[in-house]
């Protein structure tokens, strides 16, 4: 049975190869192989119709017959000749994939990373205290578990974590995906379906899960950043904030809802987070500040303070830095706790010089004025 026929390019072949053979070499080499070649009618063509031979059935294109040639013809016989023009270049590629970052960042501080699915059913809305009607409907869906498109990725988070819990008390997950918001893209007149960062630890209470995002800020190479404290929702207590990035609102961290965490048969304190990651990256930056390393040693303590109930950890913090004639190198909340009708906050201090080593007199007389600064500012006391 004969193969069927195919057109080659004489002009095709040289320019394919880099050499200049003639229309009688190509034809000569090409017999000798077992193939059938059939000169154009019109001169003008200059074409071949070419019929493979029976063991040959491989090749089929004007590119097999450009190999079959050279291979005969002898490649060490190809001229040797260096590419010429501008290299082209893929712009992305020199780019750098800050999900991946935070990924690897996320893993490093022990979080595991899932896929949920992007769909999610009617019983799972309820659990989370989510309101069906603010969320998207499928209007064919295949099965009621698959009847609504995701809001949120805590959601199929915790029912990761709800499946787990049975074997694996400490459980810490995070998934980068898709949400899907009833609001309407300008551009494209769909749904908007931003990608968040999202993750859920039931080990690290709301200084914990703060620390996780200053990680990943500090990786990203963000400085103009501030937490604001955040009224409770469906899905986050009253002990959540809002992470701002230089005036724009990225996204939410703080410990959940313990109805919702009921729901989902969760007993342990839970935090998480959930971050626009979009909005994110679009402040990161490749440029990075060196810093010398400390010449003299620092000297850390922990204060414990005790303060009305709507004084805020920010608003501590910001107290602290603004002292210009204290050495503070650095400053964090590790723990708030009720405490009489009031609350204890725990404050690490850690101070610095870059001139002399400091001592406990001197560690002394800078912890004075932040306590002088405290009890000025928020009526504080000393615990």
């Amino acid at each position: 049975m004969k193969s069927d026929t195919f057109e080659i390019r004489p002009s095709k072949i040289n320019d394919i190869l880099g050499i200049w053979l003639k229309d009688e070499e190509m034809m000569n080499i090409l017999v000798k192989l077992g193939f059938e070649v059939y000169p154009s009618p019109s001169l003008d063509d200059k074409k071949f119709e070419i019929r493979s031979p029976t063991w040959r059935p491989d090749v089929k294109i004007e590119e097999d017959i450009a190999e079959e040639i050279g291979r005969i013809y002898g490649y060490n016989n190809l001229p040797k000749t260096l590419p010429t023009g501008v290299y082209p270049t893929h712009v992305d590629s020199f780019k750098k994939d800050w999900r991946v970052t935070i990924g690897e960042n996320l893993r490093a501080q022990n979080f595991n990373e899932t896929y949920y699915y992007s769909l999610i059913s009617l019983e799972l809305l309820k659990k989370a205290h989510l309101n069906p009607k603010n969320t998207l409907k499928v209007s064919n869906p295949m099965t009621v578990d698959h009847e609504y498109l995701r809001p949120t990725l805590i959601v199929g988070l915790l029912e990761s974590i709800e499946i787990n819990i049975k074997n694996y008390k400490k459980i810490s997950l995070f998934e980068n995906g898709r949400i899907f918001s009833k609001e309407i893209e300008g551009k494209t007149k769909l749904p908007q379906q931003p990608r968040h960062i999202g993750a859920v630890s039931t080990q690290l209470d709301f200084y914990g899960i703060k620390s996780v995002v200053m990680n990943i800020i500090s990786k990203l190479n963000i400085d103009n950043f501030e937490f604001i404290k955040s009224e409770s929702t469906n899905i986050w207590s009253e002990n959540s904030a809002k992470l701002i990035v230089k005036g724009e609102e990225v996204g939410i961290i703080g410990e959940l809802n313990a109805n919702v965490l009921k729901n989902f048969s969760i007993s342990n304190l839970t935090s998480g987070f959930e971050l626009n990651l979009e909005k994110l990256i679009s402040h990161a930056s490749e440029k990075v500040l060196y810093k010398p390393l400390p010449k003299y040693p620092s000297i850390k303590e922990d204060l414990s303070i005790i303060v009305d109930e709507d004084v805020s950890a920010q608003s501590i913090l910001e107290s602290i830095e603004s002292l210009k004639d204290v050495s503070v190198n650095k400053v964090e909340i590790s723990e708030v706790i009720p405490w009489h009708g009031r609350k204890s906050v725990l404050i690490n201090l850690e101070y610095y010089s870059s001139k002399k080593t400091l001592t406990d007199k001197d560690a002394a007389v800078q912890r004075s004025k932040i306590v002088r600064e405290l009890k000025k500012r928020f009526k504080a006391e000393i615990r």
